[in-house]
């Protein structure tokens, strides 16, 4: 292979499994991109779970090329844990090792020879090299190659090639499990906060927001105190805004002069309504080694007023709902049926059905009662 279009091949496939770890949705790419670099006819990555004994192989990230049949590779699938010799002698699964066409032992089974002829080398795929990332209680995740008799077997330089890539793979799927669990504890814990009436939002290191939960979510939708624009935070009084802005930046840039690790402002909102009191969090200082403002990011909670049980932006707050679905919620728990809702506010039938389908798929229940034992639990 030419040595340039080899290092081309590298850095793309070494790119792309850096930028998986931050977007879930790439993986599947990156076998395609291994497929290129190793001249392979396929390319899988897959997790091989410990405690199953039959079935379908699963959690299978796979590349087909050069018209390799993909119901061979469909059937490799289903026969994986009742043939695979890797499956049935876990001596032969040493994680780091790279394995070749050499690996197979003498005394393999009939059944283990079946799987190699029948699932691994059909169609001229001849040489295979592999390796186990990572072995846990749960189960190995494999990466493993094929090609066919007129590519030759893998060169030992291939094999270090091959040892680079797999250690980066591990690495980007650790870090993205890891980005995973943050995630859902974060998701977690502002679903909590927003039941205590406050708000959640995210700052990127350049101001932008990135995430917030439902509680925030309706005090935008309402403009109450703080607008978005362009993606960007902005008060909704202009008086407040160069206030504001600042109070931004001191969390952003970590600059003392500016602000606190943790710190409050109040901003106005519609007349005849209370301040809405903002609480900026850094997060991330520590990790901005590199650069000349070690920027990080940050959090602002938003101390809403409590409302009532009863009140429907307390609805809003906890699931994200409209104004309109929220109304309709409270009425459901008078209790009233849908006709009687749909009348009391004046809309029609389908309009109030399009409303409680949106609350079934907000609040995770499937039918009115679930619905309505859904709402009484969190407000009784």
């Amino acid at each position: 292979m030419e040595h340039g279009k080899l290092g081309r091949d590298l850095d793309d496939a070494l790119e792309l499994i850096a930028e998986a770890a931050l977007r879930d949705d790439l993986w599947d790419k990156v076998p395609n991109a291994l497929a290129r670099l190793f001249r392979a006819k396929t390319v899988s990555l897959y997790f091989q779970d410990a405690r199953q004994r039959s079935g379908r192989l699963e959690r299978v990230e796979t590349a087909v090329t050069d018209g390799y049949d993909s119901s061979t590779i469909d059937s490799y699938a289903s026969h994986y844990y009742a043939l695979n010799p890797y499956h049935r002698r876990p001596e032969l699964a040493v994680p780091n090792q790279i394995v070749t066409d050499d690996w197979l032992p003498s005394d393999l089974s009939g059944e283990e020879r079946e799987y190699m002829e029948d699932w691994v080398r059909p169609q001229g795929v001849r040489h295979v090299m592999g390796q186990i990332l990572n072995q846990r209680a749960a189960g190995a995740l494999f990466l493993v190659t094929w090609r066919g008799s007129d590519v030759g077997r893998f060169s030992e330089g291939e094999k270090q090639l091959f040892n680079r890539v797999s250690r980066a793979t591990d690495r980007a799927i650790q870090v993205a499990e890891r980005l995973h669990t943050a995630e859902t504890a974060f998701s977690a814990a502002a679903a909590q906060l927003g039941m205590q009436g406050v708000g959640v939002i995210v700052l990127a290191a350049d101001g932008r927001v990135t995430d917030c939960n439902a509680a925030a979510d309706a005090c935008l939708a309402d403009r109450d105190g703080l607008v978005l624009r362009g993606g960007r935070l902005e008060a909704l009084v202009p008086a407040d805004q160069s206030v504001f802005q600042r109070f931004v930046d001191g969390l952003l840039k970590q600059d003392p002069v500016l602000s606190a690790d943790r710190t409050e402002i109040a901003l106005r909102r519609a007349p005849g309504r209370p301040s809405l009191h903002v609480e900026g969090l850094r997060v991330g200082a520590h990790r901005a080694r590199f650069g000349p403002n070690r920027h990080g990011s940050a959090i602002l909670l938003l101390h809403l007023p409590v409302l009532s049980p009863r009140d429907p932006a307390r609805l809003r707050q906890a699931w994200g709902l409209t104004a309109a679905e929220a109304r309709l919620a409270l009425l459901l728990l008078e209790p009233l049926s849908l006709p009687e809702a749909a009348q009391r506010l004046g809309i029609t039938r389908e309009t109030a059905r399009s409303h409680l389908k949106a609350l079934f798929a907000k609040t995770g229940t499937h039918g009115q009662t679930e619905l309505a034992l859904r709402l009484m639990s969190e407000f009784p």
